[in-house]
């Protein structure tokens, strides 16, 4: 195995071998793609929803400056659509298992 490689798999039949670049490159596709959604999502809730009045409708009322309320919205969107993106990368890059059609074969 090249320095260069990261052997993903627990045996044989399922290894899969990706390169740093690879790697790296699906992080930037995750985390661009993820913090665009999150913008567009952030622009669309708060042209509807007032930061400084939802503070003051939540369970335990807070005094809350709207800028405040903007970022820790833009990162909430972000975590949110970071793991969906990161999720769907892993389960789109699994190894697929080999399955017999009809009985199984001994």
């Amino acid at each position: 195995m090249h320095r260069d490689t990261l052997n993903l798999g627990c045996n044989n039949k399922t290894q899969l071998t990706v390169t740093k670049k690879e790697m790296l490159r699906s992080i930037g596709v995750i985390a661009w793609s993820s913090f665009l959604i999150a913008g567009i999502a952030t622009v669309v809730f708060f042209a509807m929803f007032n930061p400084e009045q939802l503070a003051q409708v939540a369970t335990w009322p807070m005094r809350m400056p709207a800028e405040l309320g903007y970022t820790l919205g833009f990162f909430g969107f972000w975590a949110a659509t970071l793991c969906s993106s990161a999720l769907s990368l892993f389960l789109i890059k699994s190894p697929r298992k080999e399955h017999t059609h009809g009985c199984c074969k001994r």
